[in-house]
Parts: C-alpha cells; structure tokens; sequence
C-alpha cells in the first residue's frame, strides 16, 4: 500500500497468528495526509511490522510527534491481511 490512504473505519479485531511481512512506508506523507483530515480514520499501510500502531500513538516515527497526536490500531482480515489504519487527533490531545 505503501502510503497511499483509504477513508475508512478499521474492521472489528480477529486474532491471526502469523506476523506480516515489513514494508517501506513514508510515514511523514501518511502523518501530512491524516492531519489535512483531523478525526477520520484511514488505511494507512498493509503489512508493516505489528508494533506500529503503537509506534504511531507514542510518536516513535517521528512524523507523527508530538505523542498522543494520533491514534492507530490495526487489524488482520480473514483473507490475512494486516492493515494499519490510523487517524490525527490534533497537537494537543492526550
């Protein structure tokens, strides 16, 4: 998917056991994207590592500081899929 956005709400949660594959995501395209739409959920990449919604939410990729800034979770389809979808809250939430 390589930071390309989909609008949309992520999918209920299903549990899989196989980690995804890594891919190369220009997170500093995704965090500009996310903040010209505050609030709305988007598709933001498809199998990254699984830590990266939290990576996201802690501002560890630095496009997306200040911390708390933005949410993201992500979520594997039954076709197996691992997406990670993410949302900008504003600078100064917490």
């Amino acid at each position: 998917m390589s930071g390309v956005l989909r609008w949309e709400d992520p999918p209920p949660a299903i549990r899989y056991g196989n980690r995804p594959a890594p891919t190369s995501v220009d997170w500093y395209r995704v965090a500009a994207q996310l903040r010209a739409k505050p609030g709305e959920w988007a598709a933001v990449a498809e199998a990254v590592a699984t830590n990266a919604p939290a990576m996201i939410r802690s501002a560890n990729y630095a496009a997306f500081r200040p911390a708390g800034a933005f949410d993201s979770v992500g979520r594997r389809t039954a076709d197996g899929v691992y997406t990670i979808y993410a949302r900008y809250l504003g600078d100064g939430a917490r």
